[in-house]
């Protein structure tokens, strides 16, 4: 299931929350799917306020490191409500008026995050809602590594199409993060 409905495209390499363990020492890069439901005011730190559309949004990060820093690491910090917030993600993601639905995955041990966001850019034409956001230590001149999608593109749809992108690029395994009910 993703985002609430069933997908036979990526069955086989689905995930729920609950098993992130299994993400344990793996290395990689990470698109997050959030959805917020209603528009609201949000101050991100340096970036000033901003407006959060409704929609749905993604964030694309990596998780070259060990322990805290590899997938497991870096997405359960995402997950969690409570924690200081160090990065730009973290102002949105514990606003209460975010949700994760799904993190695409690509195990590799190469630095492709900003790779995967200019592919995402290219091939799904998203809006740039808020500049330099993530994209501080950028190295191809991302202007940010949260995109926008809109409010009519479903959820399970984006998935789908992020899911397609990331076996394209050919670099490694690729997974496929949901919602379980724990994280409902």
């Amino acid at each position: 299931m993703i985002c609430g409905r069933k997908s036979a495209e990526s069955e086989a390499m689905t995930l729920s929350f609950s098993e992130i363990l299994k993400l344990k020492d793996l290395k990689g890069v990470y698109t997050l799917v959030i959805l917020v439901k209603s528009t609201f005011p949000l101050r991100i730190g340096g970036l000033g306020e901003w407006l959060i559309k409704r929609g749905i949004y993604t964030y694309t990060g990596s998780a070259l490191g060990r322990g805290s820093t590899d997938l497991a690491g870096r997405i359960s910090r995402h997950l969690r409500m409570n924690k200081r917030r160090k990065w730009h993600i973290d102002y949105l993601l514990c606003s209460g008026k975010a949700s994760i639905e799904a993190a695409l995955i690509l195990v590799t041990e190469e630095r492709m995050e900003c790779n995967v966001n200019q592919h995402l850019i290219k091939s799904l034409n998203p809006k740039i809602p808020i500049p330099n956001f993530g994209s501080s230590d950028c190295n191809m001149g991302c202007k940010s590594h949260l995109l926008y999608f809109g409010s009519e593109l479903s959820c399970d749809i984006l998935v789908k199409k992020i899911y397609r992108l990331y076996l394209q690029m050919g670099e490694g395994k690729v997974l496929v993060l949901i919602k379980d009910k724990k994280h409902a």
